[in-house]
């Protein structure tokens, strides 16, 4: 359909796919119970599994970045046609009905792996939402708007592939919360917030 955003949300799809069978194998193992090698039990494999989806969105968000650009700076902007919006807009839709049913499912669970994954999956519908927009603005006459929302696809897979990482690391680590966290909670507890 010749649309550069399109082949990114496309891309960034099939990583949210890749990462759902990664998480699901992660949940399957944080299950199993403590044994002699992990007397505390499996649970950091779920959390080693939302490593693994920020690493994906990391490497993806590189991969469409390096097109993306190569593309607006050559000078080989196409127009879209018709049917990158319409599958545009309905991947949108698909991806923001997966992404608010995974969020509840992580709540359920109280599962940081379902978590990044809700996120993933947020990232991937305002990733069709953008590439709907971008798709509208090169059949608009602007071709070049197409590789430009590309690239800011690229900038959002890529903030989120970093916060992603960032929070599951500390998460792994086992690192303390940040103190004002500690002393909003403690105030809850002691009956003062």
């Amino acid at each position: 359909a010749h649309s550069a955003a399109l082949v990114a949300d496309g891309l960034h799809s099939l990583a949210d796919m890749a990462s759902d069978v990664g998480i699901l194998l992660a949940l399957r193992a944080s299950r199993r119970p403590a044994d002699d090698n992990h007397p505390y039990g499996h649970h950091h494999y779920e959390t080693l599994g939302g490593l693994g989806v920020s690493l994906l969105l990391l490497i993806t968000g590189v991969t469409i970045g390096d097109d993306a650009v190569r593309r607006l700076l050559a000078g080989e902007d196409q127009i879209p046609t018709h049917p990158a919006l319409w599958a545009a807009l309905a991947s949108l839709v698909a991806k923001e009905i997966l992404a608010r049913y995974t969020l509840v499912a992580a709540r359920r669970h109280n599962s940081p792996a379902l978590k990044s994954n809700a996120q993933h999956h947020r990232s991937d519908a305002l990733s069709s939402a953008a590439a709907a927009l971008g798709v509208l603005a090169a059949m608009a006459g602007w071709a070049w708007a197409d590789s430009v929302v590309a690239i800011g696809i690229v900038l959002l897979i890529l903030h989120m592939g970093w916060v992603l990482l960032k929070e599951n690391s500390l998460l792994l680590l086992d690192t303390k919360p940040d103190q004002r966290i500690l002393d909003v909670g403690a105030a809850d507890f002691n009956g003062d917030g």
